[in-house]
């Protein structure tokens, strides 16, 4: 049976909620977001996108996850939400519902800000002299843990870099892993992460005035850093109707490829967009949809100019008409480990409206991966 989305959960500087996104998904440019002053190490002024504490606060309040970097507590509010939007509520998750729900989360640098404070601590202060509290969150998977044992998941569960988590759930669906899964990316701002990317041309220039994009504009200087998680509930259609939930849109399948030259960033892409041509040709053909049939792409474009130009390159191969292309980073800002998923919240959002029935999300990561996954509205 296919695989429905029944429940979405946004967190990002635009506020919570999947309706909180859907006003932008449209005229993302409507939306200027407040960037967030950042000291660098070096002492440099760098910007981003930033999600307010209040919003994780609400869901994961420090008290009640003690030990927890800010990281871990976005994790649990995001996936929290996420179940919350599926229709579980506070009493039946602390009675334990989701325990045979399985969770896939990826991020591109976790808990960097931990690490950061951990190693800093090491070099100054020696192997006696660091925080056993700082190093439990220094793991990868530490966020994930802490999901789990806050909302009391005991099924499958994965930790991924450079994947998109949606695509590895849906595979995890196919080969009768998992019924009921969370799949979902979160990403934080981080000096050091700010540092590196305003080096090697991946961010536009620093300034308190920059505003996120424009994708697809040639003047573009390069993206503009952001934070957030976005996940999803996954089911079959039928579980969502028993358990009397309205199901949001079918996953038909999706596809990926690798551009080499996005091993270190985002600023040296194939300017052809080869793998985008792949990954959207692979997605069409898995989901059984031909290109007549897709409405509208949420594009992966975040304002770096080789990027851009390869997914426009590889939009105008693979369709032979003009399509609505759509580039949320607009508002949000690239988040990295989230944007594949946010992405997919906006396509969701798309679909609710009513005039577009089928579309293609495309997602790029750090590393070389770009992919596109087909939704349907239902």
């Amino acid at each position: 049976t296919a695989l429905t989305i029944s429940g979405v959960g946004v967190l990002w500087a635009g506020g919570s909620g999947l309706g909180s996104l859907a006003p932008f998904v449209r005229a993302p440019r409507s939306h200027r977001a407040e960037l967030r002053r950042i000291r660098a190490e070096d002492g440099r002024a760098l910007y981003g996108v930033e999600l307010p504490d209040a919003a994780i606060e609400a869901l994961a309040p420090a008290r009640a996850n003690r030990g927890a970097d800010r990281f871990g507590r976005l994790n649990v509010a995001g996936v929290k939400a996420t179940a919350l939007a599926a229709g579980f509520d506070e009493a039946a998750i602390r009675a334990g519902c989701l325990a045979d729900v399985g969770l896939v989360l990826s991020t591109t640098f976790g808990p960097w800000d931990s690490i950061n404070r951990f190693v800093l601590e090491l070099i100054s202060e020696g192997p006696t002299g660091t925080s056993a509290r700082t190093f439990a969150n220094t793991v990868p998977n530490s966020a994930q843990g802490r999901v789990a044992i806050e909302l009391g998941m005991k099924s499958h569960s994965t930790t991924l870099a450079g994947v998109p988590a949606l695509s590895h759930a849906f595979d995890l669906y196919e080969r009768g892993h998992t019924q009921h899964f969370i799949a979902g990316g979160a990403d934080e701002l981080s000096a050091n992460v700010l540092t590196a990317l305003s080096e090697d041309g991946t961010l536009a220039p620093q300034a308190p005035s920059a505003e996120p994009g424009p994708p697809f504009d040639r003047s573009s200087s390069g993206a503009t850093a952001g934070e957030a998680y976005a996940g999803f509930f996954c089911e079959s259609e039928a579980s969502a109707k028993q358990r009397g939930v309205r199901p949001l849109a079918h996953i038909l399948g999706y596809g990926i490829a690798s551009d080499g030259r996005l091993a270190d960033s985002f600023a040296h892409a194939d300017p052809e967009g080869r793998c985008f041509v792949r990954a959207m040709q692979q997605a069409l053909e898995r989901a059984r949809v031909s290109r007549d049939q897709v409405d509208a792409i949420i594009a992966a474009a975040n304002g770096c100019a080789e990027l851009d130009q390869g997914e426009a390159q590889a939009i105008r191969q693979v369709f032979d008409s003009e399509r609505l292309v759509l580039a949320p980073k607009s508002a949000t800002g690239e988040c990295f480990g989230a944007a594949s998923a946010l992405g997919v919240a906006a396509g969701v959002a798309l679909l609710a409206d009513g005039d577009v029935r089928t579309l293609l999300v495309n997602s790029v990561d750090i590393g070389g991966n770009c992919t596109s996954m087909v939704l349907a509205r239902i």
